[in-house]
């Protein structure tokens, strides 16, 4: 119940023409819905102001377009990247869990929208108009009630509704806004590590990774010498050959293989 302050705010921004949503309050969750002329029966209902998306039609767009760009030119199409959706979006939530910090969480969640763009036709305007949420309150708990939702409804149907798709990435979008980050300007630098080759598609595993790459000789030593500690103690290593993109770094043993 809000006071009697919080009730004429809210009544005077609907005499603003801002859009008011009405919350029946013997339900036992919530659910806010639009309604154009409230009766202002503060007993039996709860009003609000319709938040606003914290994210526009068009930048949603650029998302998009820069995703599809991308995508475009690595000769990739819908039909295959679902294959592999729900192994890396499941793997982006495990990352979730084991972050550091905020921005670990943050990137974890950005990379399954792109998931999301990359493997399914995202309709921003159906994002948009999702609403009857307090999207304040949205946690890492509300992605994977989304996710788990996707995967019965893509095993129970030939044809799935891509309504929990949506509803994914909007709350996708809303935890990184909870969080403390602008949704929008995170999704461009996510793009842009991509774009950078930061990401690549690998045809064996049918997903994409993160590229861990060498740019200079010194890189390429490091990288080999980490990659064989990992099963042996090297003894010597030197550059066997390099071309335009690669180096090869031989490795020998201390048996002499």
């Amino acid at each position: 119940m809000k006071t009697l302050r919080e009730q004429i705010e809210v009544m005077e921004a609907f005499e603003r023409g801002e859009k008011i949503q009405a919350n029946y309050k013997l339900k036992n969750f919530e659910y806010w819905e639009d309604t154009k002329n409230p009766i202002w029966d503060w007993h039996f209902y709860d009003y609000r102001v319709k938040p606003r998306v914290k994210i526009t039609e068009k930048e949603f767009n650029l998302i998009k377009e820069r995703l599809t760009g991308w995508k475009y030119n690595k000769d990739l199409i819908y039909e295959n990247q679902r294959e592999s959706f729900f192994s890396n979006a499941f793997g982006e939530l495990r990352k979730y869990f084991r972050a550091k910090n905020d921005l670990e969480k943050v990137n974890a969640l950005c990379n399954i929208v792109v998931y999301c763009f990359n493997d399914f036709d995202i309709n921003c305007q159906e994002i948009l108009e999702i609403h009857g949420f307090e999207t304040n309150k949205i946690t890492i708990f509300d992605i994977v009630r989304d996710l788990s939702s996707i995967t019965t409804e893509f095993h129970r149907n030939e044809i799935p509704d891509y309504t929990f798709i949506h509803r994914l990435v909007f709350d996708c979008f809303n935890l990184i806004n909870n969080l403390g980050f602008n949704f929008y300007k995170c999704m461009l630098e996510t793009i842009k590590d991509i774009e950078s080759h930061a990401w690549y598609y690998d045809e064996s595993l049918g997903k994409f990774v993160e590229k861990i790459g060498a740019y200079s000789e010194r890189e390429a030593f490091d990288l080999a010498i980490n990659d064989f500690k990992l099963t042996n103690i090297p003894n010597k290593y030197f550059l066997d050959k390099e071309d335009k993109d690669y180096w090869y770094v031989k490795i020998e043993d201390n048996n002499g293989d």
